[in-house]
């Protein structure tokens, strides 16, 4: 009862990704991931909150997009990190395979004055927000709902080129 698990698959089957939470007495829960390339186990993605900076600490992963570019497939993960009982941090990052490893793209995101290897967005639940908040792709392009200071109440959209060819 205390731990919540997700398992989401690429389009083309081949990327499985299993996140878990486990709700101790904190108010923010402990998530892990583990990634899977091919049936094999290929990455950790901060188990037990380790600090490799892969993907953020505490993101429980939800959906997997895979795309086809100049030849190389490209996963891009969603995921999700409660930082409190009603603050909500949403992430995407984008991974390809290299050399049979499934490796973290940097600089993946473009918003026309910076890099950023994750795009994120937070926001505060309340009756204001009637529908969850999530990303969306159009043509190559990452599409992040933008929210007021107080982070209550969404006020427009932010995009960000998305960069396939930019790898660790």
């Amino acid at each position: 009862k205390l731990t919540d698990v997700n398992i989401c698959n690429s389009q083309d089957k081949k990327l499985k990704v299993i996140s878990w939470c486990v709700f101790l007495s904190q108010p923010n829960p402990t998530c892990s991931s583990i990634v899977f390339y091919n049936g094999n186990l290929a990455k950790k993605i901060s188990i037990n909150q380790n600090d490799d900076g892969d993907f953020g600490n505490n993101v429980q992963n939800d959906t997997v997009i895979d795309f086809l570019f100049k030849g190389n497939v490209y996963y891009v993960l969603f995921g999700v990190n409660k930082c409190g009982n009603l603050c909500i941090q949403k992430m995407a990052s984008i991974y390809s395979v290299l050399n049979g490893s499934i490796v973290k793209c940097l600089r993946a995101f473009y918003d026309g004055k910076d890099y950023l290897d994750d795009a994120e967005f937070n926001y505060v639940l309340n009756d204001e927000i009637k529908n969850e908040p999530s990303f969306r792709i159009e043509k190559r392009e990452l599409v992040c709902p933008v929210f007021n200071d107080r982070r209550t109440r969404q006020i427009g959209e932010k995009r960000y080129k998305i960069l396939f060819d930019k790898r660790r």
